[in-house]
Formats: structure tokens, C-alpha cells, sequence
């Protein structure tokens, strides 16, 4: 593949999820990140997991996830944000965990979702130009790019990817943690892409009773830009992945 001069390069990754992130996913994505020397590196969200702050965790004390280390899944996360120095962070719904009690009417929890929401934004404050922390359907829910919406995503199921392309057009999305590329039944023909997760998935408590969890995979989704149009790519690596080999470009 070549990539033209004239053009500028982006990667994109998402779903990364804290303590709870693949090490070996980590370190490829930061190795082709350093050889690929994209002009934007966007994180699609979820950099953190905040299992603790789950619904379902909080509404039954006796789920493991109740438990969880959350300082030690802001930290992970964090960390990698440090390294990958994306300059475009998009939130994802489990960064939203801890948003949603900023307003919160009891001050000490207030007080505490404050604490933690300053950890997390930290790494994003140091490296993103743009800071998208909507998180929706709605425009100002994306970053624009090459003729292209970048977020997290919001909807899931089998055809998620094509039903992504049919409500929004072309777009880079990550949430339902399978990578892939699907194209909209409309003619203008748009398409929609996915780096699934860079999370470990033993470590995805919350889905192992999920059959569709045995279809989520790690990628990277990367490519050419200009103002108005982008060539991209997926790379993607299958569970349980041993060599982790990079594209060639």
C-alpha cells in the first residue's frame, strides 16, 4: 500500500478499558503508532472501564465489580493515554460512569466523581487538541474528518456497523468491540468502520455469559486523509492473538 504525501495520515483505536486493557494490544498499537507517524491519533473512548461505577455494580454490592480498583483502572488507563498521545479523544459510555455524578445532589459523591473525572481527563487535557465529551447520536457527539464521523458509537448488535453507516453515514466507530467494515444499504453508498477493542477479554467479567462477546477482536483502523475525503484501512488482529504483526504501508 501506498500512502501519498500530498495527504495526511490518521489512526484510530478505541475501547481500551483501563486495568482491564490487552498488554500485548497496547504494545502494538504504540509500535505501529511510532512507524505510522499519523498526523491524528484519535481514541474512539472507553479508555477507562470504571467497573465499579456499573449499574449493575451498584445496584448489587455483591458483584465482583462492586470490588474493583478503580484508582488502579484510572491509572492503566492514563498510562496508555500518556504513551499514545492521541490528539483527538471522542468519550465512550464507560468514561461516562464517572461524568454522570458531577452533578450529583449529595456533595460527597459529587466531591468524589470531581476526584476521579480530574484523573481521568488529565492525559486528555496534556495531548488532544480536540476533546469531544458528548456522548450521543446528535453532531456534536463526532469528530469530523476526511468527509468522515469519528466516535464512539452507539449502537450495538449483529449489523451494528451497518446500521452505523445508515443513521450516520461514513464513520469510525468502536463500542460493540468487534472490528470490521460494513457498508449502508443507501445510495451514496456510505461505510462504517470498527478497531473493535484493545481490551483483554478474560478480563471482561460483565460479558463472558454474552455469545456475541466470542465475535469482539482487536484493530486498528488508519489511513489517508484530506479535507474532504479519507482512504482508510483495517488492521485486525483475531482473540487470543500470538504474533501481533503490523501492517505494512
Amino acid at each position: 500500500m501506498n500512502i501519498s504525501k500530498a495527504r495526511k495520515r490518521v489512526m484510530a483505536i478505541g475501547c481500551s478499558h483501563g486495568s482491564r486493557a490487552n498488554p500485548k494490544a497496547l504494545e502494538a498499537v504504540l509500535r505501529f503508532r511510532e512507524r505510522y507517524k499519523p498526523h491524528e491519533v484519535i481514541h474512539l473512548g472507553d479508555a477507562y472501564d470504571l467497573a465499579a461505577l456499573r449499574a449493575g455494580s451498584l445496584g448489587n454490592p455483591n458483584q465482583s465489580d462492586a470490588a474493583d480498583d478503580y484508582l488502579d483502572d484510572i491509572g492503566e488507563g492514563a498510562k496508555f493515554l500518556n504513551q499514545l498521545k492521541p490528539t483527538v479523544f471522542t468519550i465512550g459510555n464507560h468514561d461516562e460512569r464517572a461524568k454522570a455524578y458531577l452533578h450529583h445532589h449529595n456533595a460527597v459523591i459529587r466531591g468524589f466523581a470531581e476526584a476521579v473525572w480530574e484523573k481521568m481527563m488529565a492525559p486528555i487535557e496534556k495531548h488532544c487538541r480536540v476533546k469531544i465529551l458528548k456522548y450521543g447520536v446528535l453532531p456534536d457527539c463526532w469528530f469530523s474528518l476526511g468527509g468522515y464521523k469519528w466516535g464512539h458509537g452507539v449502537l450495538y448488535g449483529e449489523n451494528y456497523l451497518r446500521d452505523s453507516a445508515e443513521t450516520f453515514g461514513n464513520c469510525v466507530v468502536a463500542h460493540a468491540h468487534r472490528a470490521g467494515v460494513a457498508y449502508g444499504r443507501r445510495s451514496d453508498n456510505p461505510v462504517a468502520f470498527s478497531p473493535g477493542t484493545l481490551a483483554d477479554l478474560p478480563a471482561m467479567e460483565y460479558a463472558h455469559r454474552r455469545r456475541s462477546t466470542l465475535a469482539w477482536s482487536h484493530g486498528i483502523v488508519f489511513g489517508e486523509y484530506s479535507d474532504s475525503s479519507a482512504q482508510l484501512y483495517l488492521h485486525q488482529w483475531p482473540q487470543n492473538e500470538q504474533q501481533w504483526t503490523l501492517p505494512s504501508f
